[in-house]
């Protein structure tokens, strides 16, 4: 019985081991890159009624929108894993964060300058169906599917007069907000005798704006 049970699992082994090497059966892998976010935010609103700042430009209360847009770059993660169920079709999927990215915006109005920071984290999880142009070496490929993501940020609005010498107001906000659409991925991998080394570029359709990365990484077939 437990010669039996060794054959049979000796020939599991090999029809993995075998599998792998025709570039089938599932994969695991971690990569990191560097990701850019542009989106537009919407303008910021900021109503200026401080009393300092009546007291100094003559009592005006106006209401301020400065346009804000996030345009930034930062190294970012991801681990990813799928199954090719044939040498060219298969699933993945994948999670993925980028920390902060940043932004500045001022305006000036009369004697009144306000600043923004915008400091924002994303992450991001995905699902695509993949299509591989195998080689001796390994294969190009591309996907096409879905992300869902999530973005936590947080505002930092100052308000200073001239003549005054400092801030005199600082406002900090923040708050979440969740995104989803198209995501397309196209790139390389190479073969090695243990592992996958791979090169990729991700686009993400986010709304009012785009995310992009490009990545290198490393996965094991089991």
């Amino acid at each position: 019985m437990l010669r039996a049970a060794s054959l049979v699992f000796l020939l599991l082994l090999s029809l993995q081991a075998a599998a792998q090497l025709r570039g089938l059966g599932a994969y695991a892998g971690i990569g990191v890159g560097n990701f850019q976010f542009e989106e537009d935010q919407g303008p910021i609103s900021v109503v200026v009624d401080d009393t300092l700042v009546d007291e100094i430009v003559g009592g005006a209360t106006q209401r301020i929108g400065i346009p804000s847009r996030l345009d930034d770059s930062e190294l970012a993660w991801k681990l990813f894993g799928g199954w090719n169920v044939t040498r060219n079709l298969g699933i993945e999927v994948s999670y993925g964060r980028a920390s902060d990215l940043t932004s500045t915006w001022s305006q000036q109005v009369g004697d009144v300058t306000v600043s923004a920071n915008l400091a924002t984290n994303i992450d991001i999880g995905t699902v695509r169906a993949m299509g591989y142009l195998p080689f001796r070496l390994g294969a190009f490929f591309g996907g096409l599917g879905y992300f869902n993501a999530k973005t936590s940020s947080t505002q930092n609005i100052r308000l200073s007069v001239a003549g005054a010498g400092g801030v005199l107001n600082t406002v900090n906000l923040g708050g979440s907000a969740t995104d989803s659409g198209p995501t397309a991925i196209v790139g390389l991998q190479w073969r090695l005798p243990l592992l996958m080394l791979r090169a990729d570029y991700e686009l993400m359709d986010i709304n009012a704006g785009r995310a992009a990365t490009v990545n290198v990484g490393v996965s094991v077939g089991f």
